[in-house]
């Protein structure tokens, strides 16, 4: 396993805050009734679910590394929804579907730090929006048809700011170059190890039975 990427600053940190139980390699032959393949959100995430949904399922999880050692322990640590794509995904699957597709991944967002909070997963979550902003006058408004056609479906998750109410949430003055901008709320960053590494924790307390260090070979 000499292909394995270098640990991620936040990997780092998660790692050295970490009290849980260590998860040994699988070294015999196991049955389950599910295997989940992979540390990462999805798999974590799915593996805690199902136990949710029915505790008597005996559901393994394997991992070549550690869990959230890929991909969901080195990335930019946001929590998005697709609200501001609303329009690409109209083009590519139709209305209903994108509306679908946002909708799913706002709840996703409110799934997510819902789980933090009833699991006590400290992973630095601060839910304080982000600003799609414009720093010349070509760029004021380009927000617009995306906010009108949202609206359309009685939904208003995206709301145009002015400069000065930039100004006034942001603390910066009105002179600074963001002369408009359209705010969603909703969104939150995240320090994306602990994340991983809390739902590896909830996970296991579920008894969800993890194995690190173990990649699948056929």
């Amino acid at each position: 396993m000499d292909d394995l990427p270098p640990r991620s600053f936040w990997l780092d940190e998660a790692l050295a805050r970490e009290h849980t139980e260590s998860c040994p390699p699988l070294r015999a032959d196991r049955r389950a009734d599910v295997c989940i393949v992979g540390g990462g959100y999805t798999g974590l995430w799915t593996a805690l679910q199902l136990k949710i949904a029915d505790p008597s399922l005996d559901v393994v999880l394997i991992e070549r590394d550690l869990c959230a050692s890929g991909a969901s322990g080195r990335n930019a640590g946001m929590l998005m929804s697709w609200w501001s794509k609303f329009l690409s995904l109209c083009k590519v699957c139709g209305e209903e579907e994108a509306l679908r597709i946002a909708q799913a991944s706002d709840d996703a967002v409110s799934s997510v730090i819902e789980l933090c909070k009833e699991n006590d997963i400290d992973a630095h979550i601060r839910q304080d929006g982000w600003l799609w902003s414009a720093s010349n006058k070509a760029q004021v408004g380009l927000w617009n048809e995306t906010i009108e056609s949202i609206g359309r479906h009685g939904l208003s998750p995206i709301v145009e700011w002015s400069q000065a109410d930039i100004a006034l949430h942001s603390g910066t003055s009105q002179s600074s170059p963001h002369m408009a901008g359209a705010y969603e709320a909703k969104v939150a960053t995240v320090q994306p190890a602990l994340l991983g590494r809390g739902l590896r924790r909830v996970a296991l307390e579920r008894g969800v039975k993890i194995f690190e260090k173990t990649p699948l070979v056929s």
